[in-house]
């Protein structure tokens, strides 16, 4: 009997020790993090639209050719479409009194709605895409093979670039998503 109860302590000291349980405080911190983090994000998206609908603003304006500028105001319009957009994916806050479960499942559903797949990218980006196939057309009709080649090599180079972020963006929302649900499966 004695070594039974001997097994028996040795076993349950050797067994993994408890996690601490996730507190409420801990959840609205990360709930903080969360909301300043996607607010930085939009803000910078926001700021990148403005800089860039300026500069093709200018394109247009100080443009001889016709369809370089509406090739330049069609890229202003997507920018002005991007903003839209980045309006429409602001974060949604959770209710101050919420309790823990409740701000889990909100957080968890911010997340699903963060995870951005290419095909919303592009349905962001479509209008400045199209813009600057415009331009590509006319720095080609007006001679300029040698710049129509680069910027749309550049085309090609941002499309694949987004591509590879919008799938590391996915990957990394869905990480967190995973580690959220365990925690909330403690």
């Amino acid at each position: 009997m004695g070594d039974e109860a001997e097994a028996l302590k040795a076993l349950w000291r050797a067994q993994e020790k408890e996690t601490d349980p996730v507190t409420l405080d801990a959840i609205h911190a990360r709930e903080t993090l969360f909301v300043r983090r996607a607010r930085r994000g939009q803000a910078a998206g926001l700021f990148v639209a403005a800089v860039n609908a300026a500069s093709f603003t200018a394109i247009a304006w100080l443009s001889a050719d016709p369809l370089l500028r509406g090739g330049a105001l069609v890229v202003v319009a997507g920018c002005v479409w991007t903003a839209w957009r980045l309006g429409l994916m602001a974060r949604r806050r959770a209710p101050a009194d919420a309790g823990a479960i409740a701000l889990v499942d909100h957080q968890r559903a911010e997340l699903i709605r963060r995870r951005q797949s290419f095909a919303a990218l592009m349905l962001t980006a479509g209008p400045m895409l199209a813009g600057l196939a415009v331009m590509l057309l006319a720095l080609a009709r007006r001679g300029g093979a040698a710049n129509a080649t680069a910027l749309g090599g550049a085309l090609l180079l941002w499309l694949a670039g987004a591509w590879l972020a919008a799938r590391r963006h996915g990957a990394r929302v869905q990480r967190q998503i995973d580690a959220l649900d365990r925690e909330a499966a403690r």
